[in-house]
């Protein structure tokens, strides 16, 4: 993803699907990208961290950007691109009530500057509407998963696979 495809924003952190630096979205759920080939991930659809902003129109940053800038859930910036993914997965996976569930469900993806409480506050605004988490925000802030990305489908020209072509289709012959 990085060199092949330009797409920085995912980065190489442990190589051990520890750290969740390199966290991605396959067909909408996170994945550790480390652990993954991308012939494993043929004819799927993969979001980056650069695709995250394309999910909604106009200027402003989505909604999940935004809370982490008003909640400085950031410090390095190292993590922010998985800490990003992994939050919008989450969310899309509906399963996290509380603060405590966004904790448990996000702790796979490690900040080595410490700005957790910050990261879950923001999360918190936009998974949950939470009013003590500072400015308010809302699920339903979210971006709708059909619209119009700057996603890749990935698709390798010998595998027995269907095949993809277009715009959004990418062959790419090694690792994610």
């Amino acid at each position: 993803l990085r060199h092949k495809l330009q797409h920085t924003g995912t980065k190489k952190g442990c190589d051990h699907g520890q750290c969740g630096a390199c966290t991605v979205l396959v067909d909408g759920r996170r994945i550790n990208a480390c652990w993954t080939l991308a012939v494993m991930q043929n004819d799927r659809e993969i979001t980056t961290v650069e695709g995250l902003d394309n999910l909604v129109t106009g200027p402003e940053l989505p909604p999940l950007q935004q809370a982490f800038i008003d909640h400085d859930a950031f410090q390095s910036g190292y993590c922010t691109p998985g800490q990003l993914c992994s939050a919008v997965g989450l969310i899309s996976e509906g399963q996290a009530k509380t603060a405590g569930d966004l904790r448990e469900l996000m702790s796979g993806n490690i900040c080595h500057c410490g700005a957790y409480p910050q990261i879950v506050q923001a999360v918190s605004a936009i998974a949950l509407g939470s009013a003590d988490a500072g400015p308010p925000g809302s699920a339903s802030a979210l971006p709708s998963a059909s619209a119009s990305t700057r996603r890749s489908r990935l698709s390798f020209p010998n595998s027995p696979a269907k095949q993809t072509h277009g715009p959004n289709s990418i062959n790419v012959p090694s690792c994610l």
